[in-house]
């Protein structure tokens, strides 16, 4: 018994001489970060309950604090002038983390969608930066850093996310975010700071999105999807459980290769003529799979059957299915045809040449298997309609495949992980209820899994690029802006904190002559009468077709602009032409602009159409001659008698032609005669 006694003692005071307190840091808090200067930041992290957890710097700067009951704890501990590199010391009774190269300067958060997103190196073929390999080849700015948010939907507010701050060099920016690099590297030419950038983004993403429960539910229109995602966290739990009793593979291999691409996720059962489809789902095509399925990224199967006239049969055929969201691989009557299934292929237009013998008189199957990596996903189709056409004679009519079609989800990714479902046993439609699906435009996600867990980290302002998604949502999209604004101010406890933005640049959005896009940019320039707030218009910024411009050069050190007059105190030039008013004069109306905007004088890009428009009570719109001077422009057209409205920059294909004499564009806008 004594020797038993013994024994027991010697384990409790082993496991007690070795326990650890589990001191533990939030990613942010690492090697390499930059710290706001001049001001009380936070650090924080977990340990065991009750422990003292001391920090200590180089600068000569400590303090200790005790670990909460919850084991969190946070400090807040003073930031000297801009300098470094520093060094950084938490520790407590067993355990210290040090953390090394620390910088003091100017901290920014750079947040939206795709078009903050998009990498120095762009996605190329289709989008990539103008310049890119010079720029790499330059970016040697090792005081400024960067810390890339992991990608994260969340029903809760998370602690932690993941990522780390990477140095300015040649080998790693390449997968800096092009306007947030432009952006910081415009603050350190200018001021001669350390520069820490926090990128939170994700491309495809809606602004609601990005704001708290307790912000966007002011906004009545999101209320239902509130309610729902209170029923989704119960049910993710078992969901998961569910999904986990499947077959499944990395989506990335150790070494960061693609696993999915050319994978056989069921290509002969789904592709095969007899199979039964009576269970599955239907879907319009073009457009978006999840309007029918909802929220979700992974492999979708689409089946079309369709009449081939007698005179067709046996000759060679153009299979034109327009642009597919994000791959596919392509079958006729069972076999294949086609595919694109590499990256950044998403907007590029999938044109197969079909042999002669594949197609007979009578109903053929076409089947894709399309794969979406993120956001919506499908076949989207192009402006001349997805069909079959004659190869030999290309003035035959062609054979419109548009309309319903069957489709089936067979693998979803999720957590990076792909998912297999058997469209045999009708996975899909047998798994969990969930009350709704976690998808980048639900209300909440993003700000809960992106920006929550960085709310104790000290910034300077924020960087913001989106609005996208938000198109044909216009008035929404300005109180979501409102609330999105007020909430991260009151987040991060700071009720003035600058915020800068860029206005949509032009893109057709499938028909270049329609408003939808100009009434969006009204609405971003509304956001102007919110305090501290600044827009960096990129009218001349844009690629009709491309809604990834190359040119992020411009918007970033527009926003640096904005930045470095507003925040920062510098006389730079920020902004263009702003109108103020409009006059009457008899058949002509005169526009004045804010004398601080026309610094240069106002001018009018020759060889160009002007793109004023004018109109009388009708609101019946008709171009209108333009004329400048130092102080205002002079516009009219010999049809309207009684002018009343003028709109510049309208539609979805226009390009700046208005500047002021230091090179930056006018806003699109609206004015009325009525409203002076």
């Amino acid at each position: 018994m004594k020797r038993v006694f013994i024994f027991l003692f010697a384990i409790i005071s082993f496991s007690c001489q070795t326990r650890k307190s589990e001191l533990k840091l939030p990613s942010l808090i690492s090697n390499n970060m930059v710290l706001q200067q001049k001001q009380q930041v936070t650090i924080w992290g977990k340990a065991n309950p009750g422990t003292k957890v001391t920090i200590s710097t180089s600068w000569d700067t400590g303090t200790t604090i005790k670990a909460n009951a919850d084991s969190t704890w946070q400090a807040q501990i003073l930031t000297p002038e801009a300098g470094g590199p520093y060094q950084m010391k938490i520790s407590n009774e067993d355990s210290t983390v040090t953390i090394n190269n620390v910088l003091i300067g100017e901290v920014w958060l750079c947040s939206g969608q795709s078009n903050m997103e998009m990498p120095l190196e762009g996605w190329p073929p289709a989008d990539t930066i103008a310049n890119y390999q010079t720029e790499i080849r330059e970016a040697n700015y090792p005081a400024i850093r960067m810390f890339t948010v992991g990608k994260k939907l969340s029903v809760t507010p998370e602690q932690n996310c993941t990522g780390s701050w990477e140095i300015c060099e040649p080998d790693k920016a390449g997968r800096f975010s092009a306007t947030a690099y432009f952006f910081g590297r415009k603050l350190f030419q200018e001021l001669n700071v350390p520069i820490g950038l926090i990128h939170s983004s994700w491309g495809g993403s809606a602004a609601e999105s990005w704001v708290s429960k307790d912000h966007i539910s002011q906004i009545t229109d999101f209320v239902p999807e509130l309610e729902k995602l209170e029923k989704l966290g119960p049910q993710l739990k078992t969901y998961e459980a569910w999904l986990s009793t499947h077959d499944s593979f990395n989506l990335k291999s150790s070494k960061g290769t693609d696993q999915l691409a050319g994978e056989n996720i069921y290509d002969t059962y789904c592709s095969d003529t007899l199979l039964n489809t009576e269970n599955w789902l239907t879907a319009h095509v073009p457009g978006s799979f999840e309007r029918t399925t909802g929220p979700f990224d992974g492999v979708v199967w689409f089946r079309k059957a369709f009449e081939l006239p007698a005179s067709w049969a046996g000759q060679n055929a153009i299979l034109n299915l327009g642009a597919v969201d994000d791959r596919d691989a392509t079958w006729i009557n069972g076999e294949p045809v086609g595919s694109n299934e590499a990256d950044n292929q998403w907007n590029v237009p999938r044109i197969y040449k079909i042999p002669g013998r594949l197609l007979k008189a009578g109903k053929n199957l076409l089947a894709v298997k399309v794969t979406d990596l993120q956001g919506s996903g499908g076949i989207s189709g192009n402006n001349s309609g997805i069909t079959l056409s004659l190869e030999s004679n290309p003035w035959a009519k062609p054979i419109s495949l548009e309309g319903e079609w069957e489709i089936m989800p067979v693998a979803e990714i999720r957590n990076g992980k792909v998912y297999l479902f058997s469209p045999e046993t009708n996975e899909f439609r047998n798994r969990p209820e969930l009350a709704t699906q976690l998808g980048t435009s639900t209300p909440t996600a993003l700000y809960n899994g992106m920006i929550a867990p960085l709310i104790n980290y000290s910034v300077k302002g924020c960087i913001w690029y989106q609005g996208e998604t938000n198109i044909g949502r216009a008035t929404q999209y300005l109180l979501i802006m409102q609330s999105l604004i007020a909430n991260w101010r009151a987040t991060w406890h700071q009720p003035e904190m600058p915020f800068y933005y860029v206005q949509l640049a032009p893109y057709w959005y499938n028909d270049q002559q329609a408003t939808n896009l100009a009434e969006l940019r009204e609405s971003q320039s509304k956001l102007l009468e919110t305090p501290h707030t600044g827009m960096a218009v990129t009218l001349d910024a844009g690629s009709i077709f491309n809604i990834h411009p190359p040119y992020k050069q411009k918007v970033g050190e527009r926003l640096g602009l904005l930045a470095l007059t507003k925040t920062y105190g510098l006389n730079l030039p920020c902004t263009g032409p702003l109108p103020t008013s409009i006059v009457q004069n008899r058949h002509q109306v005169r526009i004045l602009f804010a004398p601080h905007s026309i610094s240069g004088g106002l001018v009018l890009k020759p060889g160009k159409i002007s793109q004023f428009e004018i109109a009388g009570a009708d609101t019946v719109f008709l171009p209108a001659r333009a004329k400048v001077d130092s102080m205002g422009i002079t516009i009219h057209n010999p049809g309207i008698k009684a002018p009343v409205f003028v709109r510049y920059c309208y539609r979805n294909n226009s390009e700046a032609t208005l500047f002021n004499g230091n090179g930056l564009p006018a806003s699109s806008f609206f004015l009325s005669i009525n409203e002076n």
